[in-house]
């Protein structure tokens, strides 16, 4: 995410967004945006004192004229005004009382906002895109437009939307998994529910499912079949093979029928099929080019202009090079932070390389040199790239400095011989990042230390990497406890997407300080890395442990030695409780564990060096078992 602190500023304070609002616009999470106001030390408005700010060109809600509030409820209505205004929905309801506006469903207001009929552009441009990649849906009475297009096509994406106004909702980031099982990073936006649809979803849909419309022959014409070819089409390899070809979702008698009109207009139209994994793809090849852009050719929208022949007027497809850093900072800059998605095929690697993974031990140290499982983590704890070690830089953060997103860029290259997504990430997570627990070293420690089908107790859960362990071990049930909502949401997703794979699992989280967790239940092995007081910072929830206790020695009474109690007390009978902690820093908690419980064995956990450096490692102290 890119923003400087004095547009945050503007957006909060003087024009009254929410978090939320700002989140949409950036197209990250309300926790981000909470985040960077903390970080620029811009405060929380209460919802008194956002009631009482004037902006540039935003009245006191009070001051509000009937004319203005009538605009702003018929454009945004009740919920959207409040958090405006940072009030609540029920004084809204009182301001529509006072001012005489009778309230309206969203329905009518979205009749009041959008014209009464379809400009002859926009009606073409939904029924191209719907012979391609569009689609419409009905739900009660009216129907909506929706379609999706990957990274690179954002700016076409953006043009229809721009064609829409103010039909259109706000475009917003969708990671799909194709066929293929590679992840596209797509964009999507929606219109609103609106009669004017109806037609349209009548004509392509009249049985369900989309069809050819009767009046395809009638109704095409040159911008329709170029936003048509923008869709679907393609010129690669085109002055060897000599045509142009549309995939088509359509039957093979539908697209024989394209073709048979196609032919008629002169353009020299076959047909072709690819055959797929699934029910294939139908194919119409173009030949007379020359025909065809002299029909399309002024309706073809800039960017994508690449799909032109040169001799034609197009342009060459811009692509990035993976050793160019100044190509890779300009294409950033452009499509901001990539977080990782993992496709299907990924994803069973993952869980593959978790299964076959082995920890390696000699003399009381522990060797992990496999992260398998950690991409797994990563693809859903965003928030992840929120935390950082004291005094440095979060990940995005990191990606946000220009100087320091070449410098990542520039060691990918030194060090790797290219610039991929994958290598940016790790490479600014290296820059102040944390790090996640490793998911095989879980593994290893739940099948060393807790009985087959055994119980497992987390107090600070984090990013995980323990629960990811747990679901590839031989322990039965996983209990994991954080402060940061966000994460305890996490944890539940990742249960879920690891579920399939190992079933017979038991999970629960719960978001609450560990401290002042509540259970009746009794567990056979307590395990977690807890906190290391102030030296990191892992999110905004005021129940972090270093918010509440903020000198160590506080933090170690209060805390620390809080959760090794309560550890111990929720033990069973032969249970064990399992802290990993650094071995040095500016405060001695290692020592601290010593005093507080009673340690039998004690492992160092070797730690990997990074492009160089030396190899350092942590403790893994594990208690005596509980009589």
């Amino acid at each position: 995410m890119i923003i400087e602190k004095d547009v945050l500023e503007k957006l909060y304070k003087k024009e009254l967004k929410t978090d939320e609002e700002i989140a949409n616009i950036y197209n990250v999470t309300g926790n981000a945006i909470m985040y960077w106001r903390r970080k620029f030390g811009i405060k929380t408005s209460t919802a008194r004192e956002r009631i009482k700010y004037k902006a540039k060109g935003l009245l006191d809600i009070v001051n509000v004229s009937r004319d203005e509030f009538l605009k702003l409820y018929n454009e945004m209505g009740k919920v959207k005004i409040a958090r405006l205004f940072g009030c609540s929905k029920r004084l809204i309801g009182d301001k529509l009382k006072e001012l005489g506006i009778t309230p309206l469903s969203k329905t009518e207001r979205i009749l009041i906002r959008c014209p009464d009929e379809f400009t002859q552009e926009q009606k073409d441009v939904i029924y191209g895109s719907l012979l391609g990649d569009g689609n419409i849906t009905k739900t009660g009475k009216n129907s909506r437009y929706k379609e999706t297009h990957c990274l690179d096509q954002k700016e076409y994406l953006e043009w229809k939307h721009g064609v829409l106004k103010p039909f259109s909702n706000e475009i917003k980031p969708k990671d799909t998994e194709m066929p293929s099982g590679f992840i596209s990073r797509c964009f999507d936006f929606k219109t609103c529910f609106h009669p004017l649809f109806n037609d349209f979803h009548t004509l392509f849909y009249p049985k369900g499912k989309k069809e050819l419309p009767d009046d395809f022959e009638f109704r095409l014409n040159g911008l329709i079949l170029a936003i048509w070819y923008m869709d679907d089409g393609h010129l690669d390899g085109f002055e060897k093979k000599g045509y142009i070809t549309i995939a088509s979702s359509f039957t093979e008698t539908e697209v024989q029928r394209v073709i048979g009109h196609l032919n008629t207009l002169g353009l020299d139209v076959t047909y072709g099929h690819y055959d797929n994994d699934t029910k294939g793809i139908n194919i119409i090849r173009i030949h007379n080019t020359d025909k065809f852009f002299e029909m399309t050719g002024k309706h073809i929208v800039e960017c994508m202009k690449y799909k032109v022949p040169l001799r034609l007027g197009g342009i060459e497809k811009k692509t990035v090079n993976p050793q160019s850093v100044d190509e890779w900072f300009v294409h950033l800059r452009k499509h901001d932070f990539m977080f990782p998605s993992l496709n299907s095929k990924v994803t069973q690697a993952e869980i593959k390389g978790l299964i076959n993974s082995e920890v390696i031990v000699k003399n009381n140290e522990l060797f992990c040199d496999s992260s398998s499982g950690g991409k797994l983590c990563k693809s859903i704890f965003r928030n992840f790239y929120l935390s950082s070690k004291k005094g440095s830089l979060a990940p995005l953060e990191v990606f946000k400095e220009d100087d320091k997103l070449k410098k990542s860029l520039e060691v990918c290259l030194k060090y790797n011989g290219k610039i991929t997504e994958s290598l940016i990430r790790t490479n600014i997570c290296n820059q102040g990042g944390v790090n996640n627990f490793k998911p095989v070293l879980a593994k290893h420690i739940y099948n060393t230390w807790c009985p087959p089908s055994g119980s497992i107790l987390d107090p600070c859960s984090g990013w995980g990497g323990r629960l990811c362990g747990f679901m590839a071990s031989t322990a039965g049930s996983y209990t994991g406890i954080d402060v940061e909502a966000e994460s305890v949401k996490n944890l539940k997703k990742l249960y879920e997407k690891m579920e399939p794979f190992f079933p017979n699992k038991t999970f629960e989280s719960y978001c609450v300080d560990f401290t002042k967790f509540e259970t009746d239940k009794r567990f056979d092995l307590v395990f977690t890395s807890p906190p290391y007081f102030d030296a990191e910072v892992y999110g905004n929830s005021p129940e972090q442990s270093c918010v509440k206790f903020n000198t160590y020695n506080k933090w170690r009474d209060g805390f620390l030695k809080g959760l090794i109690d309560k550890s111990w007390d929720y033990l069973k009978a032969g249970g064990r409780v399992i802290l990993n902690v650094p071995d040095n820093g500016k405060h001695s908690i290692a020592e601290d564990v010593r005093k507080f419980l009673e340690i039998e064995i004690e492992q160092k956990i070797v730690m990997n060096g990074r492009y160089g450096q030396t190899k350092r490692f942590e403790w893994l102290l594990i208690s005596k078992q509980k009589i």
